[in-house]
């Protein structure tokens, strides 16, 4: 029997709009696994009443009611999981180990809807924020987003009806005392009226408990798909849960690396089927204490629960603008050493196979991160976020670990100083000679024998080098840290009439190559500098 006070409380929980709502009459053939069949009709500007809930309640005429009322407020939302051929017992036990103030109500077909019940009437577009909150944070956008490709069902379907507007409706669970099986499902139990009335009374809640529940989520500045994960527990014996501890991982490490072991162990405890504590110390704590890694973003189970722009707002997440990750895989990084050295790195977005090779002409360009990122755009066709220089330097840090060296011949080296130091050798040996020391007053190089060095006035060497070859790279002030850098020492010498030149000098193994061969004869005849 049904009292006239379960019928008050159940019209007061089940409250919307009173001047329209929906009939539905049940159709008792229904196969299970079907959406409910049946015969709807909208009642359009006709007045709800407390009967309407009675017949509802004692079987005659089902009600469908619109949450959205008269004044754009309702008491309550409601998701629609309208998927009937999946179980849905994890979803249902997520809610009660994580005590969200949610309703399940399974149909009789098979679906299951989630109401959440408000103290008292509240704006709908709140509502229904709340409403998608929870759909996301349970991952029920995620697998319906997965099997259906399309987004969440959640009533009421408006923010705001225009005038005129009758809005959409729901059946209402418990058509003729739940016979039908929908039932709200607490501890994985169905509930009989009184008892589904006592824990609507115990569930409801406000805007501002809600808010203060989302914030106070565990994990709200990791990638979403590793607080999603935690939240539903899905993952069996062998159903990526290295992947996931490794990836949790990762952001304990940035988060706290003094505590990141300890952490990431209660994690593992904390699972279904949590691995051998000392199988997660010697494989990815190991790994993890070794370098730093990026988050295995392309691989289950966190591809299942990818929300890619939510994760970019996320502190530790893969781009957040001054945070501390993007979904850049970096792989070796090359010098090639010579003069100026330059430098290529193998990058890749995350999920795709191939290494691309960015080039930089010099350290200042990785370090700056402006040309890196101008490369990325160029050979990877996106333009990540620039990330914190702390964590930066990380990144470049942990790359010169493994730094290969490539030794590039002085004959093959095109760089600015060896240009500059090629043409310093054809000045020195590859032009006319100073016979004796009176003729470096002629522009000319003199090879003292004795002390086994090169005597010549810097200006003639700059005249030769920038005015005559029309060397540009680098300022006759900069070629002065050339010579100082090959050994030069300034001297005076006493030429044969009795002047005094103020020279460089250079000593010969500073100024020859491996090819040099033999003593160097003071002539007048340009040679080739192999002859010497």
């Amino acid at each position: 029997m049904i009292n006239p006070i379960q019928i008050q409380e159940f019209m007061e929980y089940f409250a919307g709009s009173t001047t329209n709502y929906g009939e539905h009459i049940y159709s008792v053939e229904t196969a299970p696994g079907k959406k409910s069949e049946g015969q709807s009709y909208t009642k359009k500007n006709q007045m709800l009443t407390i009967k309407n809930y009675e017949e509802h309640l004692i079987g005659k005429k089902g009600l469908g009611i619109i949450p959205i009322n008269e004044n754009n407020k309702c008491k309550f939302v409601a998701i629609d999981i309208d998927i009937y051929d999946f179980d849905l017992k994890l979803y249902l036990a997520a809610i009660d180990d994580n005590r969200f103030p949610i309703v399940p109500i399974k149909s009789k077909s098979g679906g299951l809807h989630l109401y959440i019940f408000f103290k008292e009437f509240v704006p709908a577009a709140k509502a229904i924020h709340v409403a998608r909150t929870f759909a996301f944070i349970l991952s029920i956008q995620a697998l319906v987003k997965q099997r259906e490709n399309r987004t969440v069902e959640i009533f009421p379907k408006q923010n705001k009806l225009s005038k005129g507007e009758v809005g959409s409706w729901i059946n209402l669970p418990y058509y003729n005392a739940g016979e039908l099986g929908t039932k709200i499902i607490k501890q994985g139990q169905a509930l009989e009226l009184n008892e589904a009335l006592a824990h609507i009374r115990q569930s409801k809640i406000s805007l501002e408990e809600a808010d203060e529940l989302f914030k106070a989520l565990a994990f709200n500045d990791a990638p979403p798909c590793l607080q999603l994960i935690n939240i539903l527990n899905p993952l069996e014996a062998s159903g990526g849960r290295n992947n996931f501890l490794f990836s949790f991982g990762v952001y304990l490490k940035k988060k706290d690396e003094d505590f990141f072991e300890q952490n990431l162990k209660d994690l593992n405890a904390a699972l279904r089927y949590p691995i051998a504590e000392i199988e997660l110390e010697r494989t990815i704590i190991a790994s993890l204490k070794k370098k730093d890694y990026l988050y295995r973003c392309g691989e289950s189970p966190c591809v299942d629960f990818c929300f890619k722009r939510v994760c970019k707002k996320r502190e530790y997440g893969i781009g957040k603008e001054e945070g501390y990750f993007s979904n850049l895989e970096y792989g070796l990084l090359y010098q090639f050493k010579m003069a100026s050295p330059y430098y290529e790195w193998e990058v890749k977005i995350q999920g795709e196979e191939k290494f691309k090779k960015l080039r930089f002409k010099s350290e200042d360009e990785i370090i700056k991160q402006d040309t890196f990122l101008k490369l990325c755009m160029r050979e990877l066709y996106e333009l990540p976020t620039k990330v914190k220089s702390q964590e930066w330097y990380k990144n470049v840090n942990a790359a010169l670990k493994t730094i290969k060296i490539i030794e590039v011949h002085e004959d093959d080296d095109t760089s600015p100083v060896v240009m500059l130091k090629t043409l310093l050798r054809e000045f020195l040996i590859g032009r006319v000679k100073a016979e004796t020391k009176l003729q470096i007053f002629a522009r000319r190089a003199y090879y003292d024998k004795d002390l086994k060095e090169f005597q010549f006035r810097v200006k003639d060497a700059i005249d030769f080098i920038y005015s005559q070859k029309q060397f540009r790279f680098f300022t006759p002030g900069e070629f002065h840290g050339v010579l100082r850098s090959l050994g030069n020492v300034k001297k005076h010498i006493r030429a044969e009439d009795g002047r005094q030149i103020r020279v460089a000098s250079l000593p010969r193994d500073a100024v020859e190559n491996d090819d040099f061969k033999g003593d160097l004869a003071p002539t007048f005849t340009a040679q080739p500098v192999e002859d010497f």
